[in-house]
């Protein structure tokens, strides 16, 4: 299982932040129990997207609820503009390169509002 994520960053002025949540988010993913791979990349200058692998629904979920993951998503609506996610089921890391990811985040529906500022 893969999961693609897209957020868009609200400024510039927050950017720093926001930056060192996701090196953190991501460096807690590759230790995560069931993790097989987690790659960032950017889509814009204010959009940074993840791809992280997964052996199961349940290690996913186990990661996304913990520590640092956990933390982000408690600043979701202060520090983003909109976000995506997707999840390709059936698929394993490294069949998913960055098209295919991009791909399943343009087909994704936006997530929640976030704050307007």
């Amino acid at each position: 299982m893969v999961v693609v994520t897209q957020a868009r960053v609200r400024a510039w002025f927050v950017l720093p932040r926001f930056v060192f949540h996701a090196v953190s988010s991501m460096a807690a993913a590759r230790a995560a129990p069931g993790n097989t791979g987690a790659r960032m990349f950017l889509r814009g200058p204010f959009t940074w997207c993840t791809v992280t692998g997964w052996t199961d629904p349940q290690a996913m979920q186990a990661y996304v609820r913990a520590g640092a993951h956990r933390d982000a998503m408690r600043l979701t609506r202060a520090l983003t503009r909109s976000t995506r996610f997707a999840r390709l089921d059936g698929l394993t890391f490294g069949e998913v390169d960055i098209r295919q990811a991009r791909a399943a985040l343009d087909r994704a529906s936006p997530g929640p509002p976030t704050r307007q500022v």
